[in-house]
C-alpha cells in the first residue's frame, strides 16, 4: 500500500479536461497507486497545436508538481497524458527527477500518443512507461510537431495553411521515415499495449478526433484498461 501517492492529468491537443471521466481517474489511480483516495489533478492547458503551446503546458505541470512536492513528496507520481498530453509529460519527464527523490516511483501512462523522431525522449530509465496505442489511428500520424524542434512563437501564430508551409506538421506519408518530425505509434523502451477502438465517426466534435484516437471514451477503456492491469502486474513479479 502507497503511503502517499498522486496523479497529473493531461489533456490533447484541440480538447479540454472534461475528457477525463471520474471513473477513469479512479481506475488509473487504484492500479498505480493501490488505494482509490489517490490524489489527483487535472493539468489545464490552451490545447493549441504548437510546440510552444506544448512548452507552455509542461511549465503548468511542473509548477503543479512543485507546488505539491513542496508539501509532501509522493512515494508515487504518475503522469497520464491524452494524445499530446503524453507530449507534454515527456517534454519535461527528464526535470521530474530534480523535484523528486530517487526513490519515488515515477509512471507515465500515454494514450494515442505519437513517438516523434528527434521529440521528446524519456531518459530516466528508472520512469515506467506504458503507452496505450489505438490500431489504425488516423490522427497520430499528423499530429503536429515543429520539424525543427524550436519553440518558434511566429510559426505557432501563423494560420493552418501557413503552418503547413513552415513545416508544423508530420504527415501521414514521413511515418517510419526516420526523418526529423516524422511518427511512430509505437515507443522502443516503453510496454506498448495496443487496443481495437470501439467507435465509428461519433462525436466529430472536436474535428481532429475522429475515430481511433480517443482512447478515453468508455467502451475503449474497457478494451485497454485490462491489459494495462495484466501489464503492469507482469512488470511487478
Amino acid at each position: 500500500m502507497k503511503k502517499n501517492s498522486i496523479s497529473y492529468f493531461i489533456h490533447g491537443t484541440h480538447i479540454d479536461h472534461r475528457i477525463w471521466e471520474p471513473i477513469l481517474i479512479k481506475q488509473i489511480n487504484t492500479l498505480f497507486c493501490n488505494i482509490e483516495s489517490c490524489e489527483s489533478r487535472l493539468v489545464k492547458w490552451s490545447g493549441t497545436n504548437s510546440t510552444l503551446a506544448r512548452e507552455n503546458a509542461g511549465e503548468i505541470l511542473l509548477d503543479l508538481i512543485s507546488k505539491d512536492v513542496s508539501q509532501c513528496i509522493p512515494d508515487t507520481l504518475n503522469i497520464i497524458g491524452h494524445s499530446h498530453g503524453g507530449t507534454i509529460a515527456l517534454m519535461k519527464s527528464n526535470e521530474l527527477r530534480t523535484l523528486l527523490t530517487k526513490s519515488t516511483e515515477i509512471n507515465f501512462i500515454t494514450i494515442n500518443t505519437p513517438c516523434i523522431i528527434e521529440g521528446p525522449k524519456l531518459l530516466d530509465n528508472k520512469v515506467n512507461h506504458f503507452n496505450i496505442i489505438s490500431i489504425g489511428d488516423k490522427v497520430t500520424p499528423i499530429a503536429g510537431f515543429n520539424k525543427t524542434g524550436i519553440i518558434n512563437s511566429e510559426i505557432s501564430n501563423k494560420t493552418f495553411i501557413q503552418k503547413i508551409i513552415f513545416g508544423e506538421f508530420s504527415y501521414r506519408k514521413s511515418l517510419n521515415s526516420g526523418e526529423v518530425g516524422s511518427i511512430k505509434s509505437s515507443f522502443p523502451d516503453a510496454i506498448n499495449i495496443y487496443y481495437k477502438d470501439q467507435y465509428w465517426l461519433r462525436g466529430l466534435s472536436p474535428r481532429t478526433h475522429f475515430t481511433k484516437h480517443r482512447g478515453y471514451l468508455r467502451r475503449n477503456r474497457l478494451k485497454w484498461m485490462p491489459l494495462l492491469e495484466k501489464a503492469l502486474i507482469i512488470k511487478n513479479k
